[in-house]
């Protein structure tokens, strides 16, 4: 679990900066390319205060489940803050 995020089962922040350190370390120098998305949900603190934790925590689960379930094979999704998600392809 040291790598991954409780709530939605998605990797984690330190998860994330050693894959992304890894990356660096592989293409520096390289002409492949890589991308690198970062997702902010929008007005998240606006859901939470109207519906509360029950509803927010469901909103986080569901993004992290419709995002994972678009990449590719290997590609990886971080939660890497409360309403931030990234992955590198």
């Amino acid at each position: 679990m040291a790598h991954r995020d409780a709530l939605t089962g998605v990797f984690n922040r330190r998860a994330f900066e050693e894959h992304w350190q890894h990356v660096q370390d592989i293409f520096s120098g390289s002409r492949q390319k890589i991308a690198l998305l970062l997702f902010d949900i929008n007005h998240f603190k606006s859901i939470n205060d109207t519906y509360g934790h029950p509803v927010d925590d469901k909103v986080l689960q569901s993004f992290a489940e419709t995002i994972q379930g678009s990449l590719r094979k290997g590609e990886k999704l971080y939660r890497i803050g409360g309403d931030e998600f990234a992955t590198i392809i």
